[in-house]
């Protein structure tokens, strides 16, 4: 499609999912949606050179980064282009099918926590979708130590509060 931005696929993912035996609901869109805003901002052409799967020399790629080998188990006939976002949506939406199924925790599963919702490292420079839900996070910067103890120091202290424990001392 046309455009830049994940905003563009929309059309190209309700497709997919229909293609793919889904009513392709307003939720299963999203999640979708998400899915690409997350790997790729609506970037077809995007490899990631860092990640586990790069060192393992098969980087992840296209518009929902998949690997080769499971972009070719899943995809469909006449669709065997990786960088063509609406092939790679194909094949991605069938491995989440085959891998966790059709139902509602299956589009939970690819798009919720394995973002950094759930937390996690980040080694290249990169937009990121931080506070999901308006939710308060730490960012540590691991590159400046004095910095990093700060937050961690500040993040233990309102874990501490928040759930109304304290940090044993040798006096309990």
């Amino acid at each position: 499609p046309g455009g830049s931005g994940v905003a563009r696929w929309r059309s190209d993912v309700k497709k997919a999912l229909k293609a793919n035996g889904f009513k392709a609901t307003a939720s299963q869109v999203s999640a979708w949606m998400k899915v690409i805003a997350r790997e790729s901002n609506g970037d077809p052409k995007a490899v990631n050179h860092t990640d586990i799967n790069a060192q393992e020399g098969h980087p992840s790629k296209g518009l929902v980064q998949t690997i080769e080998s499971t972009f070719n188990s899943n995809k469909f006939r006449g669709h065997g282009n990786i960088f063509n976002g609406y092939d790679d949506l194909l094949a991605g939406i069938h491995y989440m099918k085959r891998r966790y199924g059709s139902g509602a925790s299956a589009f939970a599963r690819v798009s919720g926590p394995e973002g950094y919702a759930n937390g996690g490292f980040s080694s290249t420079a990169k937009l990121a979708n931080i506070s999901e839900g308006n939710s308060l996070e730490s960012i540590i910067p691991l590159s400046k130590p004095s910095r990093a103890w700060e937050l961690i120091g500040k993040s233990s202290a309102y874990l501490n509060k928040k759930n109304n424990s304290h940090t044993p001392s040798a006096n309990t």
